[in-house]
């Protein structure tokens, strides 16, 4: 190689100069970058600036907002809490009449006030606590009828008559008092009363007496009233010869009933509405069953009646209410006695457990014509069971009678 074409080695200085332009160089870009990322952080920190200040505006619209519904809201609160107020103020108002109305004056311009009338106070639920006045000696029909709250009764030393279904259907009543002047109590006066358990008799009265809770004559010849509150089966006494007209109307607690021989009669709606009552015997001897005596005893399918009885008042077994029959209820009697013909009047099947004798037989055969025939082959000879299906004429020998039993309940 030439000398010519030899590198020049190269001086110290260009060396410090090339050295000092690289790193001019690598500043620069350094520098670059970093304005670069300042100018980034700058624009992220204005956009979270702008985005905080759009959020903040939006916060103080959404408070001046809420605080604007808010306001509206209380006023309407005020408004609702006023009218509120204004219908307690008034309801106040209408139970302070009503308690006044309910209240019974012993006074009325001047006069004494000797009588409860029909439905004076019939569905007063604002009545608790009832205390009649001394000087009334009469309650008539519904005087006090579903009064659904009554809890309590007084009633006055004077009282001397209490009318049907005076104090019926009062729900919460748990006892009642029968006070020493009473003479006469009729039919259904303490009906229909769930939470009833007892009804009590002065003993100085000498028309009525209390036993065990259940209201008899003083004779004990008639029941007249039993609590509808009582659980439990129950055996009329032997010395009875008669139940009252709704005796024992909506008696939700009775579940059986034993009837002994000394029956004679069974009054109107006697054990109308015993829903629970499924077993009920009545004994030989009984003559006469009520109108509607069993009337909504759903729980009762089968009914043995004996032949002594020869006077049945009308829809007197298996029927619900009025006109509608009892499903899968069925009567047990003697062939050609009087519940043998109720049941082919009312198309109830009948099971026959022998022949009445000519003493039982009450009503006029030529009017009655068996139309179906079964008889069924399980049953002993000596209990053939003969099944009758048919509606034909039904006359009795002595219709007046069973009519005069059967009117309806009414003040005398």
């Amino acid at each position: 190689m030439s000398e010519e074409n030899k590198p020049t080695p190269q001086s110290e200085a260009d060396k410090e100069k090339e050295l000092a332009a690289k790193r001019n160089a690598f500043l620069r870009y350094m520098t670059i970058i970093f304005a670069v990322a300042f100018l980034l952080v700058l624009i992220s920190l204005v956009l979270q600036a702008h985005t905080a200040k759009a959020a903040l505006s939006d916060l103080k619209e959404s408070n001046s907002s809420a605080l604007s519904n808010a306001a509206v809201n209380a006023e309407l609160l005020q408004d609702e809490n006023r009218k509120l107020q204004e219908e307690l103020d008034s309801t106040k108002k209408l139970l302070a009449d009503e308690q006044e109305k309910a209240k019974i004056l012993k006074e009325l311009e001047g006069k004494k006030v000797s009588a409860i009338g029909m439905n004076a106070f019939t569905g007063n639920n604002v009545i608790t606590d009832l205390v009649i006045p001394e000087g009334v000696t009469t309650l008539n029909w519904y005087s006090f009828n579903t009064c659904e709250n009554l809890e309590t009764v007084t009633l006055p030393d004077s009282l001397e008559f209490i009318d049907s279904w005076a104090f019926e259907r009062c729900s919460k009543l748990k006892t009642i008092n029968v006070p020493a002047n009473v003479t006469r109590i009729n039919g259904g006066a303490f009906a229909q009363n769930s939470s009833m358990t007892s009804i009590t008799c002065d003993p100085a009265n000498k028309n009525y007496v209390s036993v065990n809770g259940v209201l008899f004559t003083k004779d004990m010849k008639e029941l007249v009233a039993y609590p509808g509150g009582i659980q439990d089966g129950y055996t009329v006494p032997a010395t009875v010869n008669h139940i009252g007209d709704a005796a024992f109307y909506g008696a939700l607690g009775l579940d059986s009933v034993t009837i002994l021989g000394n029956l004679d009669f069974i009054g109107f709606e006697a054990f109308a509405e015993c829903s629970k009552l499924t077993d009920v015997a009545i004994r030989d001897g009984v003559n006469y069953v009520g109108y509607w005596a069993f009337r909504g005893c759903d729980g009762i399918k089968s009914l043995t009646v004996p032949q002594s009885v020869t006077n049945i008042g009308n829809q007197a077994f298996g029927f619900a209410y009025a006109d509608h029959k009892l499903s899968g209820f069925s009567l047990r009697g003697y062939k050609d006695s009087a519940v043998n013909f109720y049941a082919i009047r009312h198309d109830i099947p009948f099971i026959c457990i022998g022949e009445a004798s000519e003493d039982n037989k009450p009503f006029d055969k030529d009017n009655a014509k068996e139309s179906e025939v079964e008889t069924n082959p399980d049953t002993p000879e000596d209990e053939k069971i003969t099944t009758i299906i048919a509606t034909p004429a039904f006359n009795m020998k002595d219709k007046s009678e069973a009519d005069k039993h059967d009117r309806r309940l009414h003040t005398e």
